[in-house]
């Protein structure tokens, strides 16, 4: 189930994206919940795969396989693809927004170094423009070391972040610092790290996994004023809107359904199976949705005709994440992280 949870997420923000008229499909949130699965797993292979002594190396290492080699197949892919459908780039994806906005060439060696390395600072330009959320994952994952092996520092962890949350609203910061900033993103890490911790004292009964899939993915697409400029209060619009509490109520709405899932005991069978070939490609769909876009709109399939698109582009999506999965993720996995693991 947790295959299938990451697959739909990744598939949220491909959606948001190649669809700018459902942007209320909330990409952004969907990140936001991709980081408290991160934290939930990191505190999980700490404490129960690299817990001990000599075994952060293993960590990193494994960690860095994980993250750079899909990721550097799609910059490399994402360079040629701009190159060769240059004369496309000017596709409007989005009011404001063209092909050239999310394919950033970079310009000298050190924009280059910064998309080799996502050691950069902000105003380097990313050849696969989502890799901005990869910086803060790596963050994490160095920081992770440290707070998640005791339960009391979780919780103060949790804690913190929690009141940085708060200090945000009172000092109206912009979506922006709330979502995309490193700091910003904490509470989500934590919470996912506190979800480690609570399930090995308590779990959930089965009804409540479609009781917090049905409530996280109302929420998800009942967020109508996901982008609004202005800060709604009123009713219950701040569940929803992006300017006030609509990323952490959906963060808990997400908590909500991790902790079901992973009370679940999943028997093996074809859904299990299933679920993890999904659960396998949900980090290509979020890395080479924009390629498949460009590739797409070079062959002549209109990118604002939506009943032939998005048909298609979800078609090519798969594929290219499974080709991605099976050519780079797959022998990497089996050659270097099975081993490292072990």
């Amino acid at each position: 189930m947790l295959g299938i949870f990451r697959y739909l997420l990744a598939l949220a923000v491909a959606a948001s994206h190649l669809w700018s008229e459902a942007t209320w499909l909330g990409g952004s949130y969907a990140v936001f919940c991709f980081y408290l699965v991160s934290g939930y797993l990191m505190a999980l292979v700490l404490n129960e795969v690299y817990a001990g002594q000599g075994d952060t190396w293993r960590y990193l290492a494994n960690r860095a396989l994980r993250i750079y080699p899909p990721y550097l197949a799609v910059m490399l892919v994402s360079v040629v693809a701009a190159a060769l459908f240059a004369a496309h780039m000017d596709q409007g994806v989005a009011p404001g927004l063209s092909m050239h906005h999310v394919f950033n060439q970079p310009g000298n060696w050190q924009d280059w170094l910064g998309n080799i390395t996502l050691l950069y600072p902000t105003e380097t330009s990313l050849a696969v423009s989502q890799g901005w959320s990869l910086r803060v994952e790596r963050v994490y994952y160095l920081a992770m070391i440290l707070l998640v092996r005791h339960l009391w520092r979780v919780v103060l962890w949790v804690g913190l972040s929690v009141v940085y949350a708060i200090y945000l609203d009172y000092s109206e910061a912009s979506f922006y610092h709330r979502y995309a900033s490193i700091s910003g993103a904490s509470i989500a890490f934590a919470v996912g790290a506190a979800l480690y911790h609570l399930r090995q004292r308590y779990s959930l009964a089965g009804w409540h996994l479609p009781v917090a899939a049905a409530l996280f993915f109302a929420h998800l697409l009942l967020a109508p004023a996901h982008w609004t400029d202005g800060v709604q209060r009123d009713g219950l619009q701040w569940m929803f809107t992006a300017r006030t509490y609509g990323l952490y109520v959906n963060l808990l709405l997400g908590a909500y359904l991790m902790f079901a899932i992973v009370s679940s005991a999943e028997k093996p069978g074809k859904l299990s199976s299933f679920g993890k070939i999904l659960g396998d490609v949900a980090y290509a769909i979020f890395l080479v949705h924009w390629v498949v876009a460009l590739v797409l709109v070079a062959a002549g399939v209109p990118f604002y005709d939506r009943a032939y698109f998005l048909p298609v582009a979800f078609v090519a999506l798969n594929l290219a994440a499974l080709a991605i999965y099976l050519l780079v993720e797959k022998p990497v996995n089996e050659r270097l992280r099975d081993r490292i693991r072990h």
